[in-house]
């Protein structure tokens, strides 16, 4: 995937929810804040057990469910098996097609029931964020204890 695509992603993983405090993350909350999607974050190896840690505690403390959300350029490179070490079970990995949007494009679809848009600007990047809170996102689910 090429570099320009992925800080685009990146800049909506920052801007689809409130960041912490410190910045290391930035978490999606279901309108009844019982859902918590973890979407973008940004630790260091030393850090993660620990930031895993305090968003497990903040979420049994708050009551809702927790779920992170990881791709595959996150860093630390070692996230997706922290993540499991702690008790998260992963989902089936999900794929973000992008293609180059020209007329042939839009053509090559025809009458598809798919809306395809340009993204160039951060109001496309915000309704893009917008229909993915919307509709939801299979993401890492914290395994519930007995």
């Amino acid at each position: 995937m090429n570099a320009e695509f992925l800080t685009l992603l990146d800049d909506l993983r920052r801007v689809s929810g409130e960041p912490s405090q410190d910045g290391r993350l930035v978490r999606e909350m279901s309108p009844d804040n019982t859902e918590c999607r973890i979407v973008f974050s940004n630790a260091t190896p030393a850090e993660l057990d620990a930031l895993i840690s305090a968003e497990q505690t903040r979420a049994t403390e708050a009551g809702y469910t927790l779920e992170w959300k990881t791709y595959g350029h996150d860093t630390p490179p070692e996230l997706p098996a922290r993540l499991q070490a702690a008790g998260f079970a992963p989902d089936d990995e999900e794929r973000v097609l992008v293609l180059p949007v020209t007329d042939e494009t839009i053509a090559a679809f025809g009458n598809s029931p798919y809306e395809i848009r340009r993204i160039n600007d951060a109001a496309g990047l915000t309704d893009y964020a917008d229909i993915a809170r919307e509709t939801g996102r299979k993401t890492p689910k914290r395994k519930k204890k007995s």
